[in-house]
């Protein structure tokens, strides 16, 4: 199957397709590019909000923005130095950042957590997490609380 988009032969993480997005990598899961915006949004959002925001989102001249998923978050961690303009202060707000991953189900179908992804080197234990392998830094946020956001499409 043909990808709907092309990084037009560059794996490396930065500019893609000259419409002001950046290429990301190419998705494990899907083996799909993945695209994101040069820079976060500005303000922290709960996940609700966040999830409502790339919905509606049309952002470079697109519709099809999301949240990333858990992979891609991490993705976008690992490329974060050539991608840049993340939060990586650490802080418990501005340094997470939302994927769509869900968690902690409750028996209603209701998730009372979304992974969320501390892009700074800062670890620290919170009251309700755990801490987790310095490698992944990536947490359960209750989806009340607020994190940065940067939206991928692909």
């Amino acid at each position: 199957m043909k990808n709907k988009i092309e990084n037009k032969g560059n794996n490396s993480p930065g500019p893609a397709l000259g419409d002001g997005t950046l290429f990301v990598g190419i998705n494990p899961e899907t083996n799909m590019p993945i695209y994101t915006t040069p820079t976060d949004f500005g303000v922290t959002m709960t996940f609700n909000e966040a999830s409502k925001f790339a919905a509606t989102d049309t952002s470079f001249n697109h519709n099809d923005w999301r949240l990333p998923t858990d992979v891609e978050l991490q993705m976008l961690s690992d490329a974060k130095e050539a991608i840049g303009n993340f939060d990586t202060s650490g802080s418990d707000e501005t340094g997470f950042y939302w994927s769509s991953t869900e968690k902690n189900w409750l028996r209603d179908g209701t998730a009372l957590t979304a992974v969320a992804q501390r892009f700074g080197e800062v670890a620290r234990r919170f009251s309700f997490r755990k801490t987790h392998p310095a490698d992944t830094k990536q947490y359960p946020l209750l989806k009340t609380d607020k994190a940065s956001v940067r939206l991928v499409r692909g």
